[in-house]
């Protein structure tokens, strides 16, 4: 099995089945921009493994933009490491067609749901694991061509180029370091494939055998051109201070999404800043404008969630204190209805009693009498305090002794140095 410390989610596919990453470590800092080079024949796979399958292979020298990194520690003591990338033309994979619509440009589908799934080959199995990138109401691909032309438009997979924020993971041995990221970014922007404005076009009438044109066929409207042609929104009207805004808010976006559950609203704000202010300075339809709103997406969802578990949590919160109070209350209450009351030597009313040795003054609670009292020291007139219920403390004279055949019960004495009314009213 294979330990990794990592930096983002995934999966490893040995053999026929799915093997569960252990994670050691914490994630490594990315930098703002990385770039990296393929080397000739290197394999995008849908996870960081020698094993899964490959979604493209790349020729020698093409660009990828590096968005995190795992790293692996095998049992003979080697180290793997794999990074998630994206391409600046996207990346070819299979759609299902049911999510996709033709528009009035050439080529160009439009997509019709949200978090729609992209395959390394068309089919849904285990064997074809989706990537962890999925694709939007609203976005737009470039058509490659059908698995089944025989089949209708929307139960057909259709491969697509992807927009460029699609990831895939990719073995660094594979790769070679980019150390100059400022003219990285010049060749990525001049490489991005754009596509033009294009509408979704009407769907026909829902009927038997109804389904959309093939994208193939002519729609009366030039070629996108997207390899050659950057269109509206190119790369030439971006500037550097757009890409660095851009850069700053993924990393915050980053560093907030480490803290997890721990994450508050708060926390995302300076990301969601960061990506507005990218939309202020890019054209609406350039692709850095569709990557910031994408990610302005994410925080702002992620701050929503963040907000719920906060409010959720000052609810528990409350909801704790409310019955810590409840069951001090209760304790309070119970305590009261004893002798002591939590915090007296003993509790009852005072009754005064005249012997043939003097008078003497004893407590009595719930019909007993529990303590004889007396003051040495003078401090208190107990004639004062007869028919009033008091709490008192003081220093024990005598334990209570129980009768024997010379002398009757006795119960303890107390003498008091300290006296509580609770109530009552003077004996008349």
């Amino acid at each position: 099995m294979q330990v990794c410390t990592r930096s983002g989610g995934g999966l490893g596919l040995l053999g026929a089945g799915l093997v569960a990453l252990m994670a050691t470590g914490t994630a490594r800092a990315q930098d703002a921009e990385r770039y990296v080079r393929a080397e000739n024949g290197a394999q995008l796979r849908v996870f960081q493994d020698a094993n899964a399958r490959t979604v493209t292979t790349l020729g020698a020298g093409d660009l990828l933009r590096v968005h995190d990194e795992n790293t692996f520690s095998l049992p003979d003591g080697r180290t793997l490491v794999w990074y998630e990338v994206s391409a600046p033309k996207g990346l070819p994979v299979w759609v299902f067609g049911e999510y996709l619509a033709k528009t009035n440009a050439r080529d160009v589908l439009a997509v019709t749901g949200d978090a729609v799934r992209m395959r390394p080959s068309p089919e849904s199995s285990i064997a074809s694991y989706p990537l962890r990138s999925m694709l939007n109401r609203g976005q737009r691909v470039l058509f490659v061509e059908r698995h089944d032309p025989s089949a209708a438009f929307g139960a057909d997979w259709i491969r697509v180029w992807s927009p460029p924020e699609a990831r895939a993971w990719i073995d660094a041995s594979e790769t070679q370091p980019v150390t100059d990221a400022v003219a990285a970014r010049q060749e990525w922007q001049r490489d991005l494939r754009v596509l033009p404005r294009a509408e979704a076009k009407p769907q026909p009438a829902e009927s038997e055998g109804t389904e959309p044109a093939d994208p193939g066929e002519a729609s009366g409207s030039e070629p996108a051109q997207a390899d050659q042609d950057q269109g509206a929104g190119g790369g030439d009207d971006i500037p550097d201070e757009a890409y660095r805004s851009l850069a700053y808010g993924e990393t915050l976006l980053q560093n907030a999404r480490k803290k997890s559950t721990s994450a508050s609203e708060a926390d995302f704000a300076p990301a969601i800043r960061a990506f507005e202010v990218v939309l202020d300075m890019v054209p609406e339809n350039s692709p850095v404008a569709e990557n910031a709103r994408l990610q302005l997406d994410r925080a702002q969802t992620l701050a929503d969630l963040a907000a719920a578990r906060d409010e959720l949590r000052h609810l528990e919160e409350r909801r704790a204190e409310r019955l810590e109070k409840l069951l001090s209350d209760q304790k309070d209450a119970a305590v009261k209805d004893t002798v002591h009351w939590g915090r007296f030597m003993g509790r009852g009313w005072v009754v005064r009693k005249r012997t043939p040795d003097g008078t003497r003054y004893y407590l009595r609670w719930g019909g007993e009498t529990v303590f004889e009292i007396s003051c040495e020291s003078g401090r208190y007139d107990l004639d004062l305090f007869e028919g009033f219920e008091i709490g008192v403390r003081g220093t024990m004279l005598r334990q209570a002794m129980q009768a024997t055949e010379e002398e009757g019960a006795l119960v303890a004495l107390l003498d008091i140095s300290r006296i509580e009314v609770i109530s009552g009213s003077p004996a008349r």
